[in-house]
């Protein structure tokens, strides 16, 4: 799924977007900043 993720977020950032909000399902937020969102923005850091 991150990979997928990043794949499509190259596209938005060579149309000059640099932000990327990212919002968890209800009743999931701590697993899922510690599995998606921290390895997300590792990832995405480079791209741009």
């Amino acid at each position: 799924m991150l990979d997928a993720f990043a794949r499509d977020i190259q596209g938005y950032a060579g149309l000059g977007l640099d932000t990327v909000i990212l919002s968890p399902r209800l009743g999931e937020t701590s697993g899922w900043m510690e599995t998606f969102v921290a390895p997300a923005v590792e990832r995405l850091a480079g791209i741009g």
